[in-house]
């Protein structure tokens, strides 16, 4: 028996064991179906997924323009560690690139959100570590002069079982963007041009 038939199984029990789920037409593949959802949203190769960001990662290009770069709004699903259920994320990201002789070092946009969303899926989070792990990825692969990040995530897990959907900021600011004059000019583009996730 294959570890996703044991996993299967296991669901099965619960369902129809624990919560005396009727065993149906109607349920008689859930299981597999919860498998294959959790799937989607856990891998099960988390160092491939490491590889494939660090391979993105490495595909950074020289530009002469060493100002703000920002890309808002990204959206992207994650489940959230404690209920496994879906949280929906809006993300703020912003960087300055380092200046390398008489050039900076940037990344292409698409590639942002293409780390990001294999962070999302690498394993569930809470979103605080969520946000964290972003920041640790484009610190590593970017070294940049400042970087600044706002994640605004809405928890299935709170809105269904306390009908309540208020939503959760979390933020980080590295180097330059903790000075405020930076930060500022980061959130005042975010509203000017209504970008913005806040």
């Amino acid at each position: 028996m294959t570890n996703k038939e044991q996993a299967i199984n296991k669901i099965s029990e619960i369902l129809y064991g624990y919560l005396k789920i009727p065993l149906s037409d109607e349920f008689k593949d859930t299981p597999k179906r919860i498998i294959s959802a959790w799937e989607e949203f856990c891998s099960l190769e988390p160092d491939k997924i490491d590889k494939e960001i660090e391979k993105i990662t490495e595909t950074v290009f020289k530009t002469d323009n060493g100002g703000m770069i920002i890309v808002s709004p990204l959206t992207v699903t994650a489940l959230c560690a404690h209920h496994l259920f879906p949280i929906s994320y809006q993300i703020s990201f912003g960087y300055i690139p380092r200046k390398n002789k008489n050039t900076f070092i940037a990344i292409g946009l698409s590639k942002i959100l293409e780390v990001i969303q294999l962070i999302a899926r690498k394993r569930p989070h809470g979103q605080e570590n969520f946000t964290k792990s972003i920041v640790n990825v484009f610190e590593k692969a970017l070294n940049p002069q400042g970087m600044g990040i706002i994640v605004l995530g809405v928890h299935e897990c709170i809105r269904c079982r306390k009908n309540n959907g208020f939503k959760t900021i979390t933020t980080s600011m590295q180097g330059s963007f903790t000075n405020l004059k930076t930060r500022m000019e980061f959130l005042e583009l975010l509203k000017k041009n209504d970008v913005g996730i806040v």
